[in-house]
């Protein structure tokens, strides 16, 4: 996996430089494409291929990563292994898939596709907007800029309405603020919250928690003390 990595770079600098030739392509990532024993190698070339304008192995490699997607309700994401545990490795992975669905044309089904990516990649973040580690954090947000940067629109607003127990919660969306982070103090930490969106505008909204914290551990409350409603 470490000898892949680089490959995106050199690529970048051999296109830009019009210096990427068709003999330098089937030396280089040719010889990997048939093999499927590793998924990060594998989704890693579908994003390689796409910027190389290699669309037919592009859509061959993508196809195979399709069926071992896993794929729960509104959400998808790829493991190494059907035991794999590593949320990190998870993340990247991912993030190649969608950068490969998004970094050429695409049509209104790949956007779709491309969302149910998303939707699993924000239950990832923490509540700094990072993830596991630093090189899954770059890829995983590279990928969703990239998302945002096709979904946005200049035009168009949302609101975004929380039910809690002890009220109601709303935050506006629209083109004067759709660009600043919100965030509101959810004053009930028990009980059922129901979300409702309507409009144009895309959105982001992520639940976080935290635990108040004391060096002495038999003075550490073990209650939640607050959760944010965050919204971008």
């Amino acid at each position: 996996m470490a000898l892949l990595a680089p490959n995106i770079y050199i690529l970048h600098y051999l296109k830009n430089t019009q210096q990427l030739t068709p003999a330098i392509k089937e030396k280089a990532f040719k010889e990997s494409i048939n093999n499927f024993s590793n998924t990060y190698t594998t989704a890693l070339l579908a994003y390689v291929f796409t910027l190389a304008g290699d669309m037919e192995t592009r859509a061959h490699l993508l196809q195979h990563l399709d069926s071992v997607a896993i794929k729960q309700g509104s959400f998808i994401h790829w493991s190494q292994t059907a035991t794999e545990t590593s949320a990190s490795l998870s993340v990247e992975m991912s993030s190649y898939v969608l950068l490969a669905k998004l970094s050429t044309s695409h049509t209104a089904e790949d956007l779709g596709y491309a969302s149910s990516i998303v939707r699993w990649l924000t239950t990832q973040q923490n509540h700094y907007g990072g993830f596991s580690s630093t090189q899954d954090t770059v890829v995983a947000l590279q990928a969703l800029s990239l998302y945002s940067s096709l979904m946005f629109s200049p035009e168009g607003s949302s609101t975004v309405t929380v039910q809690s127990p002890s009220g109601q919660l709303t935050f506006d969306v629209n083109p004067e603020n759709k660009l600043l982070y919100q965030e509101k103090m959810l004053q009930d930490v028990t009980g059922k919250y129901s979300l409702e969106v309507k409009g144009t505008a895309c959105a982001s909204v992520q639940v976080c928690k935290h635990w108040p914290y004391c060096s002495f551990p038999r003075l550490i409350h073990q209650s939640l003390q607050s959760c944010l409603l965050v919204v971008v």
